[in-house]
Parts: structure tokens; C-alpha cells; sequence
């Protein structure tokens, strides 16, 4: 039994050594460089096949992830084909070529498809190339997957507010579950509340700036952010004299410059918008009312008039 259990433990070793070299790789890409005594940066390029006996190709590096058989048959030569791939990814994007990063990470999704890092590691490239769809969809996949952080998370709803032009449908609903997924977690709780806020001024929840003002107010009330936070939800609910009360706290609290102008800005179109509008409902409901007077004038008139035999 001795022996059998020795042979055994020998087996093991190199897919232990393997899928311990792997998690290191994933875990700490820019550790896994320096260990190996290599600074990307510094390198004009990297080998195709640098530490494996399997290339990355460079053009397509989905193309060269190795077979299931091949992985099992040498687990740690797939170890080394990662840290290649991790390698060439942290090269590219160090020298400014976001996009080249992005494939190398996107092919390292394919091949450990049930860890969070390749898919948040793909996700900065993207953002950084400028692609927000693609940024957007690869962090979104990474909440699907083994190892997330609060970090993770926050990262996620920051690409998905920061896209210019309009959140869809089905970007808010998303950007609702993440909230209520870290506001369940103990972990997530504290960073889920100014996401909150900042999520409700995006799309102009005036539920979620509720919630989120009201816990902030508790814990934080003399802070910038919380005033600003509540001076949005005053003007998302058309109490401006409330909204200029608290431009005038955060004008105390330091904030200066854009940001009080476009307090004051904002604060001054909706205020001229909204009683534009309630004028022009006034106006038009005097009209109806003013109608429907003369219809029933003229109805009165038309009863009381003698009836010809």
C-alpha cells in the first residue's frame, strides 16, 4: 500500500505543480513576470513559445490553446503555455496596444473559462482600446465566474455608467442585480451604497437616490458626495429651493470649479423648464375649462331658446 500510495503521490505531482502554476499565472500576472526574471516593458518582444513547447500564435491566440489531450498528457507544459500567453498580454498592453492585449487575454478565457481574472484582465483592455461594448460584455461574464472581489463588481457598474450616450433596459436591470448582489454580501455592503447613488443620477432613479442618500445621510452627512448626491435627487424631484440650499452646503464643503457650475447650471434649467411646464399645463387646463364653460353656455342657450310648432 506503501508503494502504491508513493506512485500515486508521484503521478499527482506534476498536475499539482501544473495547476499550481497556473493559479499563481492567473492570480498575479506581473508577479509571475518578475519571478521569472522578465519585465515587459523592457522586452522588445516576446517568443512565441517563450517557457512552453507550445507557440502562441500571435494573430489568432485562441488558435493555439492546446488540445484536452495535450493538456492532460503534460499539465505543466499548459502552465507554461499561460504564463506565455500572460507574458505576451502584459507586453502588449504596456506598449500601448490595448487591442493585441485584449486577444491574448480573451484566448486565456477561452482556455480556464471558470476564473473571473482573464475576463476582468480582458475587460481593462477594452476599455483602455476604447471598445465599451466589449469592455462591458467581458466584465459582465466575469461576475459569472470563480474569484470575484468587490472590486469586480464596482468595475462593472463603472464601465457600464461611464459609456457615453443612453444605458439601455437591459444595462439598468443588470446594473439593479449587481447592487442587490453587494448589498446582500457583507463584503460588498459599504461600496454597494455610493455605486448606488452614483447608478441612480446616471439613469435617473429617483428610488435608488432615495435609498441610497438616506444611508448616506446617516453615516456621512457633512461629506461632498452625500450633498451632491441629495442635490440630485431634489432636482430630480423638482424641489429647487432645497437643490440651491444645498449647492450652497457644498460650496462650503470645498466644491468648486465644473462640478458647482454644472450644480448651478442644472439647477437653474430645471427649475425654468419645470415652471415652464406647470405654466403651460395651467395654461392649457384654463382652455378646457374655459371650453368646456362655452359649450355649456351655448348648451343652456340652446334649451332655453323657444321651440318652433
Amino acid at each position: 500500500h506503501a508503494a502504491a500510495g508513493s506512485r500515486r503521490r508521484r503521478r499527482l505531482a506534476g498536475p499539482i505543480a501544473a495547476g499550481a502554476i497556473v493559479l499563481a499565472a492567473l492570480s498575479s500576472p506581473a508577479g509571475v513576470a518578475r519571478a521569472q526574471g522578465a519585465d515587459p516593458a523592457a522586452q522588445p518582444a516576446i517568443p512565441s513559445g517563450w517557457l512552453s513547447k507550445w507557440p502562441v500564435n500571435d494573430d489568432d491566440p485562441a488558435s493555439s490553446i492546446p488540445s484536452s489531450k495535450e493538456r492532460d498528457a503534460d499539465p505543466l507544459q499548459f502552465g507554461y503555455w499561460i504564463q506565455d500567453l500572460i507574458m505576451k498580454a502584459e507586453h502588449a498592453s504596456k506598449r500601448g496596444d490595448h487591442a493585441q492585449s485584449a486577444k491574448f487575454w480573451s484566448a486565456l478565457e477561452v482556455a480556464v473559462p471558470d476564473r473571473a481574472v482573464s475576463f476582468t484582465k480582458a475587460c481593462d483592455e477594452y476599455e483602455a482600446a476604447g471598445d465599451t461594448d466589449k469592455a462591458i460584455d467581458a466584465c459582465g461574464q466575469a461576475l459569472l465566474r470563480d474569484g470575484l472581489t468587490v472590486k469586480d463588481y464596482t468595475h462593472f457598474v463603472h464601465v457600464v455608467i461611464d459609456k457615453p450616450g443612453p444605458i439601455s433596459p437591459k444595462e439598468t436591470a443588470a446594473l439593479g442585480q449587481v447592487l442587490d448582489h453587494m448589498k446582500a454580501d457583507d463584503a460588498g455592503r459599504a461600496a454597494a451604497v455610493e455605486l448606488e447613488c452614483e447608478v441612480g443620477v446616471r439613469t435617473s432613479n429617483v428610488r435608488q437616490l432615495k435609498e441610497c442618500t438616506t444611508a448616506l445621510t446617516a453615516t456621512a452627512p457633512d461629506d461632498a458626495k452625500t450633498i451632491s448626491y441629495r442635490w440630485a435627487l431634489a432636482v430630480l424631484e423638482n424641489r429647487f429651493t432645497e437643490a440651491r440650499t444645498l449647492i450652497a452646503q457644498a460650496k462650503a464643503k470645498g466644491v468648486e470649479g465644473p462640478g458647482l457650475d454644472n450644480m448651478e447650471r442644472t439647477t437653474s434649467e430645471g427649475a425654468r423648464h419645470y415652471w415652464t411646464r406647470l405654466a403651460l399645463w395651467l395654461a392649457c387646463f384654463a382652455l378646457i375649462l374655459g371650453a368646456t364653460g362655452l359649450a355649456g353656455r351655448a348648451l343652456a342657450s340652446r334649451r332655453r331658446a323657444p321651440q318652433l310648432a
